[in-house]
C-alpha cells in the first residue's frame, strides 16, 4: 500500500483504527464538525496575516468567506480576536529586524527508523528565524481550550525531524517548538527544546503506527478495530460503527452473559453519540431555514422559552423600602413578580436598572402535525400560532 503519511493520518489511526479505514481506506467523505471549521478558518487567517499581510480583522472575514460561511451559533468576532492575540503572540518572538518568518511552509520528506523508509508530509503553521540569536522556533497554533505541554507534543517532534532533513541538518544552536493557544492566556503557551532523544520519539511512534496500518488488510473492515471514547463526539463515522454492531445483540435485549452486555451497552454508547450528532445537525437545518420538520405524529422545531427580567437585589430592597413592598416577595426567585412590580412602577426606576436574560433555545418534539400537512419551508411563528 503507497501512502504518503502525515502526522493527523497517523494520530486518526491511534485514535481509532475503524475511523482510519473509513476515512482513508474506503475513502468515505468526511465533514468537519465545529472544531475542525473554526480551526481551518483561523489558520486560513494566519496565512494570509503573515503571508500576504491582511489585518486580523480583513483576514478572518475573508477566510469566512472562502470556508463558505460560520458554523451555526459561532461569532466572527470571537476568530478576529483569537487571530490578534496569535499575531502579537507570534511578533513578540521575533528578536530584530533581521528576523523572518515563514508560514503555511508544506515540508514532504522521505524518513526512516533505520530499516524501512515512508514518505511523509506536514505543513508548518509558523516558522521564526532568529539570526541574531542563531535561533529557529517551529511554532503551532492550536484552537483548542485545553493547553498542553509542548514536550507531550508528538507532532512537534515529527515536524521537527521533517525540518532538520529538508535543511540537510542545518538549523541553529536554539532549534526549539512551541505551542500557541489563541484561545487561552499567553502564559499558557510553552516551549520544547528539541533535544535528539525527543526527536527520535517522534520517528519511533511514527513508524509504530505505520507498521500498525501496513499490517492490516485494507479490504477487511473486521481488523480495524473501533476505539470508542472521547473522539466519538465529532467523529462522521459513528453511525456505521453503531449500526454495525445490531446483528451481534439479542432481538430482546436481555444479555445472556457478560460479553452480550458488554455489546449491548457498546452499542447504547454508540447510538446515543449518533442521535447527539444527528439531532444538532438537524436543529442547524431548522435554524438556518426558520422552519420545522413535519413527520407523522408531530414535528420536530425550536422551542424559544421567555426572557426573564434581572434587577440587582439592592435595587429591589430600595424599591420596596420606597414603595411599602414586601421585598420577600421578589427575593425568592419568582421572576412573575420581579415582571409585575416592573409593570406597576410608573416612575421607570426599574426598568432602567433592568437587564434580561437570553431566551432559552430548546429543539425538541412537539406533536400536533400531521406529516402531510407539509408545506415547503413551513415558517415556525405560523406552525406555534396553529398549534
Amino acid at each position: 500500500m503507497t501512502m504518503v503519511y502525515s502526522y493527523s493520518r497517523l494520530n486518526t489511526f491511534a485514535e481509532c483504527p475503524r475511523a482510519f479505514y473509513h476515512k482513508y481506506m474506503e475513502g468515505r467523505p468526511t465533514p468537519g464538525g465545529v472544531p475542525a471549521k473554526i480551526g481551518k478558518i483561523f489558520h486560513f487567517a494566519m496565512r494570509l496575516i503573515f503571508g500576504e499581510g491582511y489585518t486580523p480583522g480583513e483576514a478572518v472575514y475573508a477566510s469566512i468567506l472562502e470556508e463558505r460561511g460560520l458554523p451555526q451559533g459561532e461569532k466572527p468576532y470571537k476568530i478576529v480576536r483569537m487571530a490578534e492575540s496569535a499575531y502579537f503572540r507570534v511578533e513578540a518572538l521575533l528578536h530584530n529586524d533581521e528576523s523572518d518568518i515563514l508560514t503555511e511552509q508544506h515540508i514532504v520528506q522521505t524518513i526512516t527508523d533505520g530499516k524501512e523508509q515512508r514518505e511523509f508530509q506536514a505543513y508548518l503553521d509558523i516558522v521564526i528565524d532568529n539570526p541574531g540569536l542563531d535561533q529557529l522556533i517551529l511554532c503551532d497554533f492550536k484552537t483548542s481550550w485545553q493547553p498542553f505541554l509542548a514536550r507531550d507534543s508528538i507532532q512537534l517532534a515529527i515536524y521537527a525531524h521533517l525540518f532538520k532533513q529538508m535543511r540537510c541538518g542545518i538549523t541553529a544552536s536554539d532549534f526549539r517548538g512551541r505551542l500557541i493557544f489563541p484561545r487561552c492566556k499567553t502564559i499558557e503557551d510553552n516551549d520544547v527544546t528539541f533535544a535528539p532523544e525527543f526527536v527520535e520519539r517522534g520517528v519511533k511512534w511514527a513508524f509504530d503506527q505505520i507498521y500498525a496500518i501496513e499490517a492490516r488488510d485494507p479490504k477487511v473492515m473486521a481488523e480495524w478495530e473501533m476505539k470508542p471514547g472521547k473522539g466519538c463526539d465529532y467523529c462522521p463515522f459513528i453511525g456505521l460503527c453503531s449500526s454495525g454492531l445490531v446483528e451481534n445483540l439479542p432481538v430482546s435485549g436481555e444479555p445472556k452473559n457478560m460479553e452480550e452486555a458488554k455489546a449491548i451497552g457498546q452499542y447504547l454508547f454508540l447510538q446515543d453519540q449518533t442521535i447527539k450528532r444527528m439531532k444538532k445537525a438537524l436543529k442547524a437545518f431548522a435554524t438556518r431555514r426558520n422552519t420545522y420538520i413535519p413527520i407523522k405524529g408531530g414535528a420536530w422545531e425550536n422551542s424559544v422559552g421567555t426572557s426573564n427580567p434581572k434587577v440587582p437585589i439592592s435595587i429591589l430592597l430600595q424599591y420596596a423600602k420606597e414603595h411599602g413592598k414586601d421585598p420577600a416577595e421578589v427575593l425568592s426567585g419568582d421572576n412573575t413578580k420581579v415582571a409585575e412590580w416592573i409593570k406597576e412602577d410608573k416612575t421607570g426606576f426599574l426598568a432602567a436598572n433592568t437587564s434580561y436574560s437570553k431566551p432559552k433555545s430548546t429543539f425538541k418534539f412537539v406533536p400536533g402535525i400531521a406529516e402531510d400537512e407539509h408545506i415547503e419551508n413551513p415558517n415556525v411563528e405560523e406552525r406555534r400560532q396553529n398549534v
